[in-house]
């Protein structure tokens, strides 16, 4: 996940967004991840994909500030 976060803080979307979405696929469905999803699709402008990865990071922290004030600006 250290490779996601990299790439998201570089702004390479694409990049990170697909290592989310393997840690996802391999059972790795924290809120860290499904939020660093978020912000991933966000970059890509792809706010369907984002708003939904906000929803599956409230369902597991309901108060993740983060995941409020994005599901906010989408």
């Amino acid at each position: 996940m250290q490779a996601a976060l990299s790439a998201l803080r570089e702004g390479r979307h694409a990049e990170a967004r697909a290592l989310f979405e393997s840690a996802v696929a391999g059972g790795q469905t924290d809120a860290t991840v499904q939020l660093g999803l978020a912000y991933a699709c966000v970059g890509l402008r792809d706010v369907a994909a984002a708003a939904a990865a906000v929803e599956r990071t409230l369902a597991l922290e309901p108060r993740n500030l983060r995941a409020l004030i994005l599901k906010a600006d989408l």
